[in-house]
């Protein structure tokens, strides 16, 4: 080949080569970054299911570049270890401690302040696994606490709490069996004289019989009496005149109260004072009931044992295998939630044999609590990338109701209030919108069965009495401090209203949990310090793979105190007992790299998708221009021609 003919190839094709080459750079760039982004989001789908402890991979890798965990067998055992330390989801605690126990017993309104916060961490145990395989868990798991800081000085505050042994005997119809043993303790170095004398002195209506003095002296107030001795006369007594009865149980009661208040202060037995080290349980820290020597502490920081529960976290459970519980305490319904349940022959042998609550068939008066939910602080569905583990936007996009399962506390609805960021992530809002409590059947239609065990429960509370074992204290849960959250505004999907895109609120303040019941639980007490917490209960969850990067959850838990001897009054009111608040938010570095996949997500379907086209562009139009050159010849090169003509002026043309 001769240089002349060498050069006109160059000439030819030099051009266009380099198009080409350059488009091809262009496209094995977008290629290469579409790939990584890929990867990335493949593993983090990966990660986000776990399909059991027995599955086997060959060559699997701990941790991945990226250091997402897709290896199952480090998944599982990541997932069904514990937390130690002081890792874990955030736990504070604030102390209600009333201020004016001994006014309170004479009609006056309680009046309470807080002490904490108590900052520390939930941690979960090592789970004890029963099965962990094609996706589903089972396993038992405890629960305990720890402080992140310990403030000794804090710790050892006091605090005035109602005491819980004494709250139950209430409940249970007990009190005056307490009241007498104390009474007891009074009188034990006196004699029956002094007792029929005490009771002239304050009653010409308490005039006893011999035999009735025997009987009270012997069997209520005797050194020697047990609960059973003092019910069997109480239950004597009741059939006495009742001006009678009323004069000797008052006595009692007065006596009782005054003998308790000597060692435990104005508000005893009703009321104690401990420390707060105590009232959480602390370290091992209790507070034993004088008479029964039983831990009284609130338990705030004890481990808590659980049944087995089964959780669904495999791929093949798509949006139901985002960490769905489906059985808690070892049951799949509680039926002791509604008394028509209660009622059916089932249930009453299978409770009398073992305590049993799970025997029971739906029906149409029985409604049983069905154990099902989203874990709390797990994630929630998400469209994963748009894979086919994913789900659509829409079916879990703005205005979609879950249900969440929160153990001793149960089923609670959850509405998405749509598209928001934080830290620059976009994030979708999840906002409590129903409490999932038992108001059914309030006007106690016969036909409907029994009416909820919720009807009774003062407004914005609910019933905890379903989650305890035996004599119990009549405990209810609530928001802290009582509050309503604010409104929230949402677009309707059309899913649960007629009119899809209208503008929606969640109002829980609307819903029966905050309209039904005998009262405001708030109008009856004073709340001096409040905690200063954000009311709203809310899980914010990346819109990709539905994590939860923040959540807030503010329960309070109080005891009710009604129809008490030792009140003025009977009145019946709901003590404060503690606010304890759950919360989370990702760490400055988690946002960082959330904010980082987001953005990559969003070169896959901007930038990249460009540069393909640039490229793919530019390899085209060089290949054509490439083959014109081949058909038709390199281009003549143009010669200017100037010419000056006549008037001075230039003429430029070509030749």
């Amino acid at each position: 080949m001769t240089k002349k003919e060498s050069a006109t190839i160059c000439e030819k094709f030099a051009c266009p080569a380099f198009g080409i080459f350059f488009g091809s750079l262009l496209i094995s760039t977008a290629v290469g970054i579409n790939a990584t982004i890929d990867g990335i989001q493949a593993s983090l789908v990966d990660n986000s299911y776990i399909e059991g402890n027995d599955v086997i991979e060959e060559g699997c890798n701990s941790d991945s570049d990226e250091g997402i965990v897709t290896c199952e067998q480090t998944q599982a055992e990541k997932y069904l270890s514990g937390h130690s330390g002081t890792s874990g989801y955030k736990h504070d605690i604030y102390l209600y401690s009333m201020q004016n126990p001994g006014e309170f017993l004479t009609g006056a309104k309680p009046r309470l302040h807080t002490v904490g916060p108590f900052k520390a961490v939930r941690q979960n145990g090592a789970k004890d696994v029963s099965s962990f395989t094609d996706g589903v868990a089972r396993y038992k798991m405890a629960t305990g606490y720890a402080l992140k800081t310990v403030d000794p000085e804090l710790l050892e505050q006091e605090v005035v709490v109602p005491n819980m042994h004494y709250t139950a005997l209430l409940a249970a119809g007990l009190e005056n069996v307490y009241l007498s043993k104390l009474a007891g303790q009074y009188y034990q170095p006196l004699t029956k004289a002094d007792l029929i004398a005490n009771l002239l002195t304050e009653s010409a209506s308490a005039a006893l019989t011999a035999d009735e003095a025997a009987l009270v002296w012997d069997d209520l107030v005797g050194p020697t009496t047990d609960d059973s001795t003092i019910k069997a006369a109480l239950e004597k007594i009741n059939s006495w005149d009742a001006l009678k009865k009323e004069a000797l149980l008052s006595h009692i009661a007065k006596v009782g109260q005054e003998r308790a208040a000597l060692t435990h202060g104005p508000g005893a037995p009703l009321f104690v004072t401990m420390t707060a080290a105590q009232a959480l349980n602390f370290n091992g820290s209790v507070f034993e009931d004088p008479l029964a020597k039983v831990d009284i502490g609130f338990g705030c920081m004890k481990t808590k044992p659980a049944g087995e529960s089964t959780v669904q976290v495999g791929s093949a459970f798509k949006d139901l295998g985002a960490y769905y519980i489906t059985q808690a305490d070892g049951v799949d319904q509680r039926c002791n939630v509604d008394p028509d349940c209660q009622n059916q022959q089932a249930y009453k042998t299978a409770f009398a044999a073992s305590g049993a609550i799970d025997v029971c068939s739906s029906d149409s008066t029985c409604s049983p609590m069905k154990v099902e939910g989203f874990e709390v602080g797990s994630r929630l569905p998400a469209n994963l990338f748009h894979s086919e583990h994913g789900v659509s936007h829409d079916a879990y996009g703005e205005g979609t109701r879950v249900t969440m399962w929160e153990p001793r506390v149960g089923p609670f609805t959850l509405t998405n209030s749509g598209a928001k960021t934080f830290g620059g992530v976009h994030i979708h809002r999840w906002v409590v919108s129903n409490i999932q409590d038992r108001r059914e059947n309030c006007d106690g239609d016969a036909a409907q069965g029994s009416k909820g065990i919720d009807c009774e429960s003062p407004m914005a509370t609910w019933s905890a009495a379903t989650w305890s074992e035996g004599e119990s204290p009549p405990l209810y849960y609530s928001l802290s401090a009582f509050q309503t959250p604010p409104k929230v505004m949402y677009k309707s999907n059309g899913k649960y209203e007629t009119r899809q895109g209208s503008v929606r609120f969640i109002e829980l303040e609307e819903s029966k949990l905050m309209t039904v019941g005998p009262y405001k639980a708030a109008d009856r007490v004073v709340l001096l310090s409040p905690p200063a917490l954000d009311p709203s209960m809310y899980f914010d969850t990346e819109v990709n793979t539905g994590n939860v990067i923040r959540m807030n959850q503010p329960i309070q838990q109080n005891v009710r105190i009604k129809d008490s001897v030792l009140v003025a009054g009977g009145v019946d009111v709901l003590i404060p007992m503690f606010v304890a608040t759950e919360y989370s938010a990702a760490s400055a570095g988690g946002l960082k790299g959330l904010r980082g996949l987001q953005g990559a997500g969003q070169l896959e379907i901007g930038m990249l998708p460009w540069l393909k086209s640039i490229g793919s562009g530019f390899i085209i139009y060089h290949i054509f221009v490439g083959l014109g050159r081949v058909i038709w010849g390199m281009p003549k090169p143009v010669t200017l021609v100037e010419a000056e003509q006549e008037d001075g002026s230039l003429l430029v043309g070509a030749s």
